[in-house]
């Protein structure tokens, strides 16, 4: 998926684009990050078959994650 590095790259360009709110930016980030990890963790515990809840919960992920991605690259840049 991606490495702490990357992470680290990503939250540094998208933290300099207004300085002034780094604070708020970098709270922000990290509180979606524990509500994502919380409801891919409630949602392993859903059904019957553990491993297919979170092979599906892994797949689903991935896929949202690549086409927020994909909608990223396409924002036009000032």
């Amino acid at each position: 998926m991606t490495s702490p590095a990357a992470l680290t790259h990503t939250l540094t360009r998208t933290l300099s684009v207004h300085p002034d709110l780094v604070g708020s930016a970098a709270g922000l980030y990290g509180a979606i990050q524990r509500v994502v990890g919380a409801l891919c963790t409630a949602a392993v515990g859903l059904g019957h078959d553990p491993a297919l809840a979170m092979a599906t919960v892994l797949v689903g992920a991935s896929t949202l994650s690549q086409w927020g991605f994909r909608d990223a690259l396409q924002v036009s840049r000032p």
